[in-house]
């Protein structure tokens, strides 16, 4: 079984954003609360958990995500929690 069309379109455009993507650019681009959303959409987390996690309402929870896919060119959460993670792994490489 094959990917499709659309699929590997969007895998190539994720692949695009953490090629041209730094740590630190996401940093600058992203409050700090975004930030922390953000990292928490790449361990996986719903946006009920999001919310407990930051102390917030769900509603604000999407609203930090849709700032997030807003900055980050992405348009689906699931392409931002991969991005996040990729962030993640890079930042973890940089320190280890």
């Amino acid at each position: 079984m094959g990917v499709s069309a659309p699929d590997t379109l969007r895998i190539t455009r994720i692949q695009g954003l953490i090629e041209r993507w730094e740590p630190r650019d996401i940093a600058s681009t992203l409050t700090p609360r975004e930030r922390q959303a953000f990292y928490l959409l790449g361990e996986g987390r719903s946006n009920e958990q999001i919310a407990k996690e930051m102390g917030v309402t769900v509603r604000t929870a999407k609203a930090h995500i849709g700032k997030i896919l807003e900055k980050t060119g992405v348009e689906t959460r699931l392409q931002a929690g991969l991005a996040a993670y990729a962030c993640q792994l890079l930042e973890a490489c940089r320190l280890g």
